[in-house]
């Protein structure tokens, strides 16, 4: 395997496209026990064109279904804040969603196998300053990594706090306008 090195080419915010419901919501206690860190999860593409142009259509694309998901999943482009430092209540109030766009300088078929999370990976993940507020802090990230054999990946972190298996399985279906050929 070889080394890989993904660089963050630029963020973008990307909010919900219509307006959604506004307001402040308490947790429930279940989800006050939950860790208020991010869990990860990765989509491998592999390539439909090497054109750069289709490969900024994917962006494009990507973004604004994220966009229109985000409607109906509202709470994703909230934020969490502590209610005098002792219970989690949640902001839904469209401050978005960071979608970061990276690259990296190998091919998807340079990557080798992915049976152990290792380092590598942890590259295709958005990663999160937790020593920053949790008020400021986003309930979810994405990144899309493109490579040089015109693949991509794309990476989801999401609060745990706030989800479970089933909300982000759900969500996912609903992001389908996805255009790339799933590995």
């Amino acid at each position: 395997m070889v080394a890989v090195q993904v660089q963050i080419q630029s963020s973008r915010r990307v909010i919900p496209s219509q307006p959604t419901p506004n307001g402040n919501f308490l947790m429930s206690y279940c989800e006050q026990i939950k860790v208020s860190t991010h869990g990860s999860q990765l989509y491998f593409y592999k390539p439909c064109s090497t054109s750069h142009d289709a490969s900024n259509l994917y962006v494009e694309t990507l973004r604004t279904s994220l966009s229109q998901a985000l409607v109906h999943y509202y709470p994703f482009a909230g934020r969490l804040s502590w209610i005098n430092g002792a219970r989690m209540e949640l902001h839904c109030n469209a401050m978005g969603v960071p979608l970061l766009e990276a690259s990296c300088d190998a091919s998807l078929a340079d990557l080798g196998d992915f049976a152990e999370p290792n380092q590598i990976q942890q590259q295709f993940v958005p990663m999160f300053d937790y020593s920053c507020p949790i008020e400021q802090m986003p309930l979810m990230m994405a990144q899309l990594t493109r490579f040089q054999c015109g693949g991509l990946v794309l990476g989801l972190a999401f609060c745990r706090a706030l989800v479970d298996g089933a909300a982000v399985a759900n969500f996912i279906k609903s992001w389908q306008s996805w255009p790339g050929e799933s590995l």
